[in-house]
């Protein structure tokens, strides 16, 4: 699994990254911005085939080696905020997608909240990220 944690660290800064610049570029420079959020949105839909790949093998491998009742949990809910990143990153993607068919419009109000939501759970997720893979790390050692 060492092999898919590069590239898991790679995706994972680069969409932060993507939806950073994103977030605070849209209302600057629209044309820019799109560049970033159409890479973005398709690296999100890659980076979830990644996982649908990987994760059932990580966390297999994973409760052979955990001790902790508390690691387990911190694991699972890490899944579960993977999964509400997911739905709100999907939800921010059906509208996109949608352009090529009939499209499919949010209010602001709406869209704005979903992108609120996806945020701060990206930023949480991503700290929880951090650590879960200092723990590897020093276990590792």
């Amino acid at each position: 699994m060492k092999n898919y944690a590069l590239y898991t660290i790679a995706i994972a800064v680069v969409m932060l990254v993507s939806g950073f610049v994103y977030y605070f570029a849209a209302p600057l420079n629209w044309g820019a911005a799109e560049t970033i959020l159409n890479i973005h949105l398709w690296l999100g839909v890659l980076f979830v085939f990644y996982l649908l790949y990987t994760l059932p093998k990580h966390i297999k491998t994973s409760k052979l080696r955990a001790n902790s009742s508390n690691f387990i949990k911190l694991s699972y809910f890490m899944l579960a905020l993977l999964i509400v990143l997911f739905v709100s990153g999907l939800a921010h993607f059906i509208p996109y997608l949608s352009y090529f068919f009939k499209p499919i419009y949010y209010r602001f109000e709406t869209y704005d909240f979903i992108s609120n939501i996806h945020l701060i759970i990206a930023v949480f997720f991503t700290l929880l990220f951090v650590l879960h893979l200092s723990f590897k790390h020093k276990d590792n050692r």
